[in-house]
């Protein structure tokens, strides 16, 4: 018999398989495992329990199966095929949050894309915690979604999506998302122009002094 204390589906690696063959036997190895989607490591066991670690080599159906003559008994007798034990390893979304604006930017609806990396449901427009900022135009399903974000004030704005707001097919919740943020500055900055000298001056070179209220270029 083959087994498993892992459900099915499963998001956990490696998965522990057991073995158990209905008297002692001999001759029994980890070559003699037969697998699908998956690869052994971690080999213990004699007489007639065993055991070994499984570990999938893509998310979807994992098999294992022990073929007949394999092992023998004390007599030497050749065990029978057993049946095919199946689990099935699925992924747990990831999630990104993206925007075609680049940091630091003064436009006032910025469009926003919400990734995972794969279809998952459940997830709506309340999910998205934003500071500094308001959300519109939330819409998409599967694994893409899209909305916009209006900055509230000058100064940085950020996007957060927490773990486990929406799930795949298998019930698994997704990771949480890294945070993005982005810069918003609206305000245009102000120029003062002064000097240290008094009017009238007599003074043929006359210092100027120019102050913005924050840093310029060009």
């Amino acid at each position: 018999m083959v087994s498993s204390t892992s459900a099915s589906p499963t998001n956990s690696i490696p998965i522990p398989i057991k073995i158990i063959f209905s008297e002692e036997v001999t001759g029994f190895d980890s070559l003699d495992v037969s697998l699908s989607n998956a690869l052994l490591s971690g080999f213990t066991g004699s007489k007639d329990v065993y055991a070994f670690q499984l570990n999938p080599i893509a998310p979807g159906d994992m098999t294992v199966k022990i073929p007949a003559n394999a092992a023998k008994d004390t007599t030497g007798n050749r065990n029978l095929e057993s049946t095919t034990f199946t689990i099935r390893y699925t992924t747990v979304p990831s999630v990104v949050i993206s925007s075609s604006v680049d940091s630091i930017t003064n436009i006032s609806t910025i469009p926003m894309k919400v990734t995972f990396s794969k279809n998952v449901t459940g997830f709506i427009a309340t999910d998205i915690i934003i500071s500094n900022g308001t959300l519109t135009q939330f819409s998409g399903s599967g694994a893409d979604y899209n909305f916009n974000l209006e900055p509230t004030s000058d100064g940085n704005v950020t996007v957060n999506i927490n773990a486990n707001v929406a799930s795949d097919s298998d019930a698994n919740g997704n990771y949480g998302a890294q945070q993005f943020s982005i810069i918003y500055d609206k305000t245009s900055p102000k120029v003062t122009i002064s000097t240290t000298a008094e009017s009238p001056t007599q003074l043929t070179l006359i210092p100027i002094s120019l102050e913005f209220t924050e840093s310029v270029v060009g």
